[in-house]
């Protein structure tokens, strides 16, 4: 049997992202199979990712490895020119390795199974992997790693960056992928001259021209540009370490003990990493805090950071958390309550996407972008979090829209309204938690304060408006108990004040709940009051709606009361009283109007006769008992009580007389 960790998702075209990437990684670790050869062939052939190996705690690091019988090696028929740039071969060119000359070659005509045509692949650049199916399962990472090597060096022209079976290898061109070579093809490693004395820290010359023994700066400068978690976690083994049980802050303070001489397995002299430096003028240093500093003594340089600096430098980065967060994934340095939220996260949202019918139509349209706003979060968490329980993350919409341009394209960028509005929605509807300056612990509030000052200094001269980023906070919580608040509590709240997102704001939460609300969902630059003319506008339909009860009326269209606004207020546009009333349908509901669509069956209790569905309201104390609600519209002969009216006869006695339905045109 074949080890394999499967997609559920067939590919359509090659990830970029590497958001998008983890995402398929993470479906894959979901999902192992142990399969017959006919069942891997159906694999190759159907566009879906996998991992052909077997491993512990769903992990890629050497020492997870478990097994593997399958060998593919990866031609994709490129090289990087003199600037470092990738380009493709040309068939003309010697090094052009096409299916047609690999199949030629006698390792792969006589011991490999099949070729799987890669999902770029195309008749005028053949990207494609060979696979070999072994006679033995491997059970050792260094002899895995040495069948590559030798493999690779007998079959010129495979991509050296893929030397091991535990990572990744993404689905295929489409339905007829595979070439099968022979079914019976076996790989018996055994017969070859395999040398495997030599470690894989050892033998494998990786694309940075260096044994992982012998380093040098420039070396680890491509290392942390080239973004390779196997090679990070193999140059790094000696410095990591388990943080299973701390803090974000526990593991950040961890990270800048890091001992930079021997991660850099230098010398006392180094060449700095941050210009050309041909005579070695940086060394490093242990400050006073313990930490580990590179210190440049050029002074055309004068660098001087920790470990984080270091490679938030090389990396560009715009802060210490992303460079902080850049780690915590490349190195898998993630804390268990960190992962537990992340798995119960996505059995929130894969639950909510199962019953999208149930939802309410705003929750339903946004849980995509919900769902990629939340896992941008969670990748995004502050260093000064010493909670073991909790994430604390900083996000701002201006960051966030950079973010999600991944997802949604440039455009993204300039939709920062947009972003912000969905942070304050997932805060709402309790998704996610918008601290205070209160709830913010103080070197964070300092952290953040500096990185404004910071900020605002670099783009605008000083400009004292620069607003800091919000912090949120995400919570350890139970996916079932989430939906049930969400069933039972919004979604009924949300349809009692007739939410629509588009009219979603600091002004309408601060009607319809409370001003104490509204400031827990909105960050304060957020925070915008109805205008005088639409204050206006709002009290003069209170006051329509007042009258209904002493007129003796009890029910009114909502057509009808713009009409009756606008009469009244003349001054005002038709348009500005039409938008204010619909954009505030809540407020009435909040002062204790009954506002109903007029369906089949509210026109039934409110004897109403309409020849279309539209909203009416409806005076304080009109509606109806929900006991006698229930019992008209399951066929029970009750007459509602608005159907009849008291007269006073000409004997001077007061009775009952039945209305005449309201007829609404």
């Amino acid at each position: 049997m074949i080890n394999i960790y499967v997609d559920q998702e067939k590919l359509l075209e090659k990830p970029v992202t590497k958001k998008e990437k983890t995402d398929i990684r993470e479906r894959c670790l979901d999902n192992y199979r142990e399969v017959t050869r006919d069942e891997f062939v159906e694999i190759l052939n159907s566009s879906l990712s996998f991992i052909p190996s077997k491993t512990k705690n769903k992990s890629n690091k050497d020492e997870e490895f478990v097994e593997t019988r399958v060998i593919i090696l990866d031609v994709d028929n490129t090289v990087k020119d003199e600037n470092n740039n990738v380009v493709d071969l040309s068939k003309d060119d010697s090094r052009y390795l096409s299916i047609e000359k690999a199949l030629s070659i006698y390792l792969v005509r006589n011991f490999a199974f099949a070729i799987q045509k890669s999902i770029r692949y195309s008749e005028h650049l053949e990207k494609f992997k060979i696979v070999f199916i072994l006679k033995e399962a491997i059970t050792d990472h260094s002899k895995m790693v040495a069948v590559y090597e030798y493999l690779k060096k007998n079959i010129p022209g495979c991509d050296d960056n893929v030397k091991a079976s535990n990572r990744m290898f993404f689905g295929g061109y489409k339905s007829d992928a595979v070439i099968i070579i022979n079914e019976a093809n076996t790989l018996d490693i055994a017969e070859y001259p395999i040398d495997f004395t030599v470690t894989s820290s050892k033998n494998c010359q990786n694309n940075l021209g260096r044994h992982y023994d012998v380093a040098n700066e420039t070396d680890f400068v491509k290392l942390i540009k080239n973004e390779d978690r196997e090679e990070m976690q193999q140059w790094f083994k000696d410095c990591l370490f388990d943080p299973s049980d701390m803090s974000f802050n526990e593991i950040y303070e961890r990270l800048l003990t890091i001992d930079m001489n021997k991660l850099l397995k230098s010398s006392k002299n180094l060449r700095c990493l941050f210009h050309d430096d041909h005579n070695p003028s940086a060394s490093i240093f242990t400050g006073k805090s313990g930490h580990s500093i590179f210190h440049c003594h050029s002074s055309n340089c004068g660098v001087s950071v920790d470990f984080i600096g270091v490679v938030m430098l090389i990396l560009k980065k715009d802060s210490r958390v992303e460079a902080f967060n850049w780690l915590l994934e490349n190195l898998d340095l993630y804390p268990t309550h960190f992962r537990k939220l992340k798995e119960e996260s996505k059995v929130l949202f894969d639950t909510l996407e199962s019953m999208e019918d149930k939802l309410f139509r705003t929750i339903k349209n946004y849980l995509e972008e919900m769902r990629r706003v939340y896992d941008t979060l969670l990748l995004d968490v502050q260093f000064l979090d010493y909670s073991k329980g909790s994430l604390t993350c900083i996000m701002s919409g201006e960051q966030l829209a950079k973010k999600m341009s991944f997802y949604y394209g440039e455009e993204s960028v300039s939709s920062v309204g947009k972003w912000n509005k969905l942070l304050s929605f997932m805060t709402f509807i309790g998704l996610i938690k918008k601290l205070d300056d209160d709830d913010i612990p103080m070197d964070m509030l300092e952290y953040l304060n500096k990185q404004k000052k910071d900020k605002a200094l670099r783009e605008k001269g000083g400009n004292s408006s620069y607003k800091r980023s919000n912090v949120y906070r995400l919570n350890a919580f139970n996916a079932t108990s989430v939906i049930q608040e969400l069933t039972e509590n919004i979604m009924p709240s949300l349809e009692k004040y007739h939410f629509i997102y588009q009219h979603f704001s600091y002004a309408w939460v601060k009607m319809c709940f409370s001003e104490e609300e509204a400031k827990k969902v909105f960050p304060q630059n957020s925070r915008s009051e109805l205008s005088k003319e639409k204050q206006l506008i709002l009290d003069e339909a209170h006051e329509v709606l007042q009258g209904l009860s002493w007129q003796g009326t009890y029910i009114m269209t909502e057509k009808e009361l713009t009409n009756t606004v606008c009469e009244r207020l003349r001054n005002v546009g038709n348009n500005s009283v039409e938008n204010a009333l619909k954009e505030n349908r809540g407020y009435f509901v909040k002062q204790g109007f009954t506002l109903e669509r007029a369906s089949k069956d509210i026109k039934r209790l409110y004897n109403v006769k309409a020849s279309s569905s539209f909203l009416v309201y409806l005076a304080k104390g009109a509606g109806i008992d929900e006991v006698i609600k229930e019992l008209i519209l399951s066929g029970v002969e009750l007459v509602p009580l608005y159907q009849f009216t008291s007269v006073t006869r000409d004997d001077g006695r007061r009775v009952r007389k039945r209305k005449d339905p309201i007829v609404l045109n």
